[in-house]
């Protein structure tokens, strides 16, 4: 299989993957919001509670769409156009950045909805300042930022991570 069509796959899995785990999410939210089972000292769920959830769930299918009506060119981005000396060099590193750059997008869009969600509630709730002490908020900030690392420095982690594997091989 040529690099770009592996990269292509990739992303197009990853972009499938990000439609159907937030189906059940989107099918689930309207019915917490609208119970009508509820007793006397029970209350319904307010909207707010709903809104980050909502909001991340929205992003994360947005994204899955645009990497899958985007694979291509995003491979042909990672890999470049294919040539006799790139195909015979698939294993010179081009897989790895592969790896590095679909774990990146997992990374960037999971803490990208996480983010967006947690700040939508945050911001309901309280003053911007606030936004930052919720320990959850800290670590989808942590996320996006190591996953857009990993996606826009796919070649340099892999250029890093060959050193690392050379170094140990000569310090047997």
């Amino acid at each position: 299989m040529k690099a770009t069509n592996a990269a292509s796959v990739g992303f197009g899995l990853l972009g499938t993957y990000f439609i159907v785990r937030s189906l059940p999410v989107i099918a689930t939210l309207p019915f917490l919001v609208l119970r009508e089972d509820l007793g006397p000292s029970q209350t319904r769920l307010p909207f707010v509670a709903v809104l980050g959830p909502l909001l991340g769930t929205l992003v994360t299918i947005v994204s899955g769409g645009v990497l899958l009506a985007m694979r291509r060119r995003l491979a042909l981005r990672l890999v470049g156009p294919e040539t006799p000396e790139s195909t015979a060099s698939t294993a010179g590193g081009v897989t790895e950045a592969l790896a590095f750059s679909v774990l990146g997008t997992y990374f960037a869009v999971s803490g990208g909805a996480t983010l967006v969600g947690h700040a939508a509630t945050e911001l309901w709730h309280r003053n911007a300042r606030e936004i930052f002490s919720n320990p959850f908020t800290v670590s989808a900030i942590v996320e996006f930022v190591v996953g857009v690392a990993l996606l826009l420095g796919a070649r340099w982690f892999v250029a890093r991570w060959r050193q690392l594997r050379g170094q140990n091989k000569s310090n047997r």
